[in-house]
This record gives C-alpha cells, sequence and structure tokens, in this order.
C-alpha cells in the first residue's frame, strides 16, 4: 500500500519498521548498560559513573601491572569504609552484584574465593558472562567495586558508580 503526501510517495510498511524495532529492543531487553572498568594498582575508574534504570554489564580491563580479583557490591557504606577483616573485605551481608548475584551470611564460603572471584592478569580484559533477562540490576544506590586480594583495596584499588531511577 502506497500513500502520497505533499508530492511524495510513502510505503506505509517502511513507517512501521521503527515502531517493531523499538518494541523489539523493549520486550528482548536490550536495555543494558555495559560499565567499563579500568583496573589499576591504584584508584579504579568506572565509566560511566551513573546511570539510569538499565541492566547492568561489566567489562574489566587490567592497566596495572599485577594481578587484580574484581568484585562488585551494592551498599549504602561510604567507599571507603567497607569493612576489612584480616586485609581482605568482609562480604558477609553485602549484597554482591558481581561475579555472582547475592548474599553470604557466612563469609568466606567453604569453596573458597579464587573459584569464586577470578583473577585478571595484567593487559588482560573481561567481559561479563550473559545474563538472564532481568537479571543484572539489583537496584539504585552506589555500587563500589573493588580488588578481593589481600591488601588491595587498603591500597585504594576501587571505584565507585551511580545507579538512579
Amino acid at each position: 500500500m502506497e500513500r502520497w503526501t505533499h508530492g511524495k510517495r510513502i510505503t506505509l510498511p517502511l513507517l512501521f519498521v521503527p515502531a517493531v524495532a523499538l518494541i523489539l529492543t523493549a520486550c528482548l531487553g536490550f536495555n543494558r548498560t555495559v560499565i567499563e572498568v579500568e583496573v589499576d594498582d591504584g584508584p579504579w575508574m568506572a565509566s560511566p559513573a551513573e546511570v539510569g534504570d538499565t541492566e547492568l554489564a561489566f567489562r574489566f580491563t587490567n592497566n596495572g601491572s599485577q594481578a587484580h580479583q574484581p568484585v562488585v557490591i551494592l551498599t549504602s557504606l561510604a567507599p571507603d569504609e567497607v569493612p576489612v577483616v584480616e586485609g581482605t573485605v568482609d562480604l558477609s551481608n553485602i549484597h554482591i552484584v558481581w561475579p555472582e548475584e547475592g548474599r553470604f551470611s557466612d563469609w568466606p564460603p567453604d569453596h573458597g574465593t579464587v573459584d569464586l572471584f577470578g583473577v585478571i592478569e595484567p593487559g588482560q580484559t573481561i567481559d561479563d558472562a550473559p545474563r538472564a533477562p532481568g537479571e543484572g540490576n539489583p537496584g539504585a544506590g552506589t555500587y563500589v567495586v573493588f580488588c578481593y586480594l589481600p591488601g588491595h583495596y587498603e591500597q585504594g584499588e576501587y571505584g565507585t558508580f551511580e545507579l538512579t531511577k
């Protein structure tokens, strides 16, 4: 079906293509923001620093000279006030966002943290594993990304970003 408007021919099915693309994008969950985290031997940079209501994914790039073990948490604590026990961040009763979603009532878990939190070697980039629709957005607040290796958080190896609604 064709229609003439102001002397120009417009094919109506072509008008529906952008609308269908928009609907498919919304239905299939393409509203995802990748948080780029530059991991270093000092402060970490997470960008964008603020995002709206979106599903989160992460890309970690180790620009430092040593290995790092990234963790992302959602917390109401100031970024430099996360509790530390024996050189590592105490993750009991803290909402972990990456690499595994959830809380741990007992920390550390019985199976150890090396299996739970992978190590990123210098020069390596790790992309977030694909998540099921609806996962990856535990809510608005301050997210802290940090190195879980002993002593690293205390040396300032962390960064933050905000998720707003």
